[in-house]
Parts: structure tokens; sequence; C-alpha cells
């Protein structure tokens, strides 16, 4: 019990001279090896500002990205020079702040020197573009960070059933659902799209690939271009992204005489989708 009581301490003492000591601003590199292709990830942290960036270079059929956590807001925008765009979300619950990544990447330092594997977790999602986002009007880091960019604001939706990462097409059925406009050429369409899970739907703003009036010719030719209950929306990956994360903790040996900090890599694997319109019959 001593021994614990010591371990815990010195956890505690650690991650106190990790957030307060040295300087408010660390970048650091972690060396990834994706099926086979080896590269650097540069984190850059502030604690002043309480920001962390990402920037992940291309590699894999995956696009060269930045991505800045804006901890004081709670949003983070990823930033696509492929796409000369900007995509601004809110953060996931459980991340807290930049002195937790930055703890987290030193204690992962440490551990990846003893370990020849750091086991790897991936999560696949797919982001819908939203309603345009005049920079002017955003107070925060964000908004020079997406500068010289067109800014969207992104919803993250249920891949699983809409959005098959496997594929590069989905079925484009169910996707638009319930579509609720006056006027056939509106800008831009309100649509019900399942985010988090199965069953939870949420309406949304949605724009498509391209503008809708260039749309109306194929809409007109298909007889339902006035008639919006009758378009489908076929929705395609443009461009993915990633970036990795990484969590430690403290695990204790049975025995309760050492303990080490165990660590694992999270791979966020983006797909960034726009929605083309067409007739369902």
């Amino acid at each position: 019990m001593e021994f614990l009581k010591s371990v815990l301490f010195l956890a505690a003492l650690l991650v106190s001279c990790s957030a307060s000591g040295g300087r408010s601003q660390k970048v650091f590199k972690i060396n990834i090896d994706e099926r086979g292709t080896r590269y650097n990830e540069t984190v850059e942290i502030n604690d002043k500002e309480n920001s962390v960036i990402y920037k992940v270079p291309e590699h894999n059929n995956v696009a060269q990205s930045e991505t800045r956590f804006d901890y004081k807001t709670g949003y983070f925008a990823t930033r696509i020079p492929e796409l000369k765009e900007c995509y601004i979300q809110r953060i996931p619950e459980g991340q807290s702040s930049s002195r937790f990544v930055r703890k987290y990447l030193q204690q992962y330092r440490i551990f990846k020197k003893s370990k020849s594997t750091v086991p790897v977790k991936t999560i696949a999602t797919a982001v819908i573009k939203e309603q345009r986002i005049d920079l002017r009007e955003l107070r925060s880091s964000l908004s020079a960070f997406c500068g010289g960019f067109v800014a969207y604001k992104g919803r993250q939706v249920y891949h699983r059933n809409f959005f098959q990462m496997q594929q590069n097409q989905t079925n484009g059925k169910g996707v638009g659902r319930n579509i609720r406009s006056t006027s056939p050429i509106s800008l831009p369409q309100s649509v019900d799209v399942t985010v988090g899970g199965p069953g939870r739907w949420k309406k949304i703003t949605l724009n498509t690939c391209k503008k809708l009036l260039k749309y109306y010719p194929e809409l007109e030719k298909g007889g339902c271009a006035n008639n919006p209950d009758n378009w489908e929306y076929s929705c395609h990956v443009k461009t993915r992204t990633c970036i990795y994360t990484v969590k430690c903790k403290l695990v204790i040996a049975p025995d309760k005489k050492t303990a080490a900090h165990y660590c694992e890599e999270t791979h966020f694997y983006t797909g960034w989708t726009c929605c083309d319109v067409k007739c369902s019959n």
C-alpha cells in the first residue's frame, strides 16, 4: 500500500511539473508506420493559448492536412490544402486541454523507447459539409488558422449506414430523407441524416458538391426539378485525412511492486464528403 501511495504521489508530481515547468510552447514528432509507409506527424502545443496543432503530410492516398484544437472555444478546425477548404467542428468530449496532450506525449516518448510496437485503435468517420462560415465573424484563433481557405461548418455522420469507408461512394438512398424545401433552387437544402449512431436523426443544413443551379438541367430532364421530395442525394468521399493522437495511463503490476505507463495511439481516419443531387425515379 505504501508503494502504491508513493507511485501515485510521484505520478501527480510528474503531471504538475510537466504542466507548469518549461516553455509554454513545445513541438513533438510522432513516428508513424502506416501499412509500411513511414512518416512524421508534427504536434505543436501552445499552453498559453491552450491549443494543439497536428500536421500530417500526404501519404497512402491521404491528403496533407493541419488540424488545430482550440480548447478555449471548444472547437477544432481541419485545413485541407488540396480542397482549399477548412472545416470547423466541436471538440469531442474527453479532450480537455493542451496540457493533457503534452503530458501524454511525454509519457508516450518514454513508453515507445521500451516497446517495438505500440497498439493502435482506428476510428473511421465521415464529415458532411454544412453552411459556409464568414471568418470575419469568427472571433477565435481558428479565424486566422483558416485564413485563405473557404471555411465551412462540418458535421460528422454515422458512416456505417451511409458512408461505407471501404468504398468510394454510397448508394445515396437514405441520405436525403424528408427534404424540406419550398423552392427547387433554394440553397442550402435541409435534410435528415443520422449522427452518432443508428436511429439518432438530426436535421442539418447540407451543401451540395456544386451549386444547385448546376444540377437543375438534369433535374428538369428527370422530371423532378419542381418536386424536391423526389430528389436523391448521392454522397461520396472527396478526399481523406487522418491524425494520430496518443493517450497513456499508469498501470500497476499485480504484485504492486512496480508500475509503468501504458500508451496507445488512436488513428482518426476521416472521409470528407459532398453530395450530388438527382431524381430518385
